[in-house]
C-alpha cells in the first residue's frame, strides 16, 4: 500500500477516535484563563516562528500567562527544561490536559491539527502564525485545484478526510505580513475569522545586525548549529564572504546539489579562488541529500536547526522560489535567483502566484557559469531600489515588532 494512503488512513482513525472520546471533553472541560500552547512545525520542532514567538513569550516573564512549548522529540522538550522553559512532551497525559485546558494554541504549520490535537483543542482559539511570505500556489487554492483533478469519489473521499482532521477548520487569527498578501492571497488562500499584517516573529532578528550569540536572548539560541557559526565566523575572519544558498524543493525530493545541477567541485573551487564562504541551508525534504565535507569553501546548515537569528551575518543570499529570499530583503544585501528549472517548476511543481522576474530584485541565473559569474562581483550592489520597493509592498512590519503585536492582538482578544 502507498505510505501516502496508510498514513491518511491511521490519521482518519485518530481522528475518528479523536472525536468520539476527546472532543466531548474539550466541550466540557474549563478552559484555564492565560493557558497558551505553542505548537512547532514537523512534531514540534523549535523553530520558525513558533519558536520565536514562544521565546518572545518566555522572556516577557508575565505571570498571568502560561506559555507551554509542546513537541513530539524528546529532546527538544528536555532542552527547553534546562533553560527553565515551560515545555512538555505529546502525547503525555499532562500535555493532553494542557490542550484540553488551553485558551489558545497556536502554530506556524498544517500538520499541528494531526494525532488528536485538533480535537483537543477544539473550543481553543486557534492561531495560525504561518510560515513564510509565499510565491507559490498554496492551502485552499492548492487544494481547489486538487479536487478538480479527482473523480466525484475521490473528491468526496479527500474532503472528507480533511475536514475530519481540521485541515481547513477556520483559524480565529492568521498572520500575514503585509496588506498586499492578505489582499491578494491569503484571502483566497486561507480560511479564517480574522487576518492581521504583523509579520513574522522569526524576522524580528533581521533587521539586527549579528554581533554575537551573546546578544541573543537565551531560548533563541536553542536550535542554533553553532559548530557550523563557529565556522562561519572564522571564514569572515579569514577575509570571506558569506553567501546564503536556501532552494525550495522539488517534488522529486531532489535538491541541486543532488541533481547535478550544480557541480560542486567546480563551486567549490571558484568560491575557494573568490574568498566566498558558500552555507546551504536545504528544505527539511530535501536534507540529507548530499554530503560537503569534502569541501572547504562549501558547509551545509542542518535542516532542522534556525538560522534566522544569525541571517543578518551573510554578505549575500542564493535563493529560488522559497520565502526565505523574501524574508532576505529586511537583511537589506544583495539577492541572486538560481532559476536553472523556472519553467519546468511552473509547470510540473507548483504555479507561482506573481510574476518570477517582478519578484526578484537581483540577478537572475539560469546556469551555474552565471551565479559563480555573478557572484564574482560582491560586494557589487545594484538592486537596492527594487529591492527596497518590494520590501515595502511585501511587509508592513519591519521594525521587529511582530512577535510583540501578535501577541497584543491575543491578549485584548482571547485572554478573558
Amino acid at each position: 500500500m502507498n505510505p501516502e494512503v496508510k498514513t491518511a488512513i491511521a490519521d482518519t482513525l485518530s481522528a475518528i477516535v479523536g472525536w468520539v472520546t476527546l472532543a466531548p471533553l474539550a466541550l466540557l472541560i474549563p478552559k484555564k484563563k492565560g493557558a497558551v500552547v505553542i505548537i512547532g512545525r514537523q512534531g514540534g520542532y523549535f523553530l520558525d516562528n513558533a519558536k520565536h514567538f514562544y521565546s518572545y513569550l518566555h522572556e516577557l516573564q508575565d505571570r498571568t500567562i502560561n506559555a507551554l512549548f509542546l513537541s513530539e522529540h524528546l529532546s527538544v522538550v528536555e532542552e527547553l527544561k534546562e533553560r527553565n522553559a515551560h515545555a512538555e512532551s505529546f502525547p503525555s497525559a499532562k500535555s493532553i490536559w494542557c490542550l484540553l485546558r488551553a485558551q489558545v494554541v497556536v502554530f506556524d504549520a498544517t500538520d499541528w491539527s494531526r494525532k488528536t490535537r485538533f480535537q483537543l483543542c477544539w473550543r481553543a482559539k486557534k492561531v495560525q502564525l504561518w510560515h513564510g511570505a509565499p510565491l507559490k500556489d498554496i492551502e485552499l487554492i492548492l487544494f481547489k485545484k486538487r479536487l478538480q483533478r479527482l473523480n466525484t469519489l475521490k473528491a468526496a473521499l479527500l474532503k472528507f478526510y480533511k475536514w475530519i482532521l481540521g485541515r481547513h477548520a477556520p483559524y480565529d487569527l492568521f498572520i500575514s505580513p503585509s496588506r498586499f498578501y492578505t489582499d491578494n492571497v491569503f484571502t483566497r488562500a486561507i480560511n479564517a475569522k480574522a487576518i492581521e499584517n504583523f509579520g513574522y516573529p522569526r524576522n524580528d532578528y533581521l533587521t539586527k545586525n549579528f554581533t554575537g550569540t551573546d546578544s541573543l536572548p537565551a531560548l533563541t539560541l536553542n536550535s542554533l548549529d553553532n559548530n557550523t557559526l563557529e565556522q562561519m565566523l572564522k571564514k569572515r575572519e579569514q577575509g570571506y564572504r558569506l553567501v546564503l544558498y536556501a532552494p525550495t524543493f522539488r517534488k522529486t525530493l531532489k535538491s541541486p546539489l543532488s541533481n547535478g545541477s550544480l557541480n560542486l567541485q567546480t563551486l567549490n573551487r571558484n568560491c575557494s579562488k573568490q574568498k566566498i564562504f558558500f552555507v546551504v541551508k536545504l528544505h527539511p525534504a530535501v536534507s540529507n541529500s548530499v554530503d560537503l565535507d569534502a569541501y572547504d569553501a562549501l558547509i551545509e546548515y542542518p535542516a532542522t536547526c534556525d538560522i534566522y537569528p544569525i541571517m543578518s551575518i551573510f554578505d549575500a543570499m542564493v535563493g529560488d522560489y522559497s520565502s526565505m529570499a523574501f524574508d532576505f530583503l529586511l537583511v537589506n544585501k544583495p539577492i541572486y535567483y538560481f532559476i536553472y528549472d523556472l519553467e519546468d517548476y511552473i509547470a510540473n511543481d507548483r504555479e507561482l502566484l506573481f510574476n518570477f522576474e517582478e519578484s526578484s530584485p537581483g540577478i537572475l541565473c539560469k546556469t551555474q557559469q552565471a551565479l559563480e559569474k555573478a557572484l564574482m562581483k560582491l560586494p557589487e550592489d545594484r538592486h537596492q531600489i527594487q529591492r527596497k520597493a518590494l520590501l515595502d509592498k511585501l511587509f508592513t512590519v519591519q521594525d521587529g515588532s511582530s512577535s510583540m503585536k501578535i501577541w497584543a492582538y491575543i491578549k485584548l482578544h482571547y485572554i478573558k
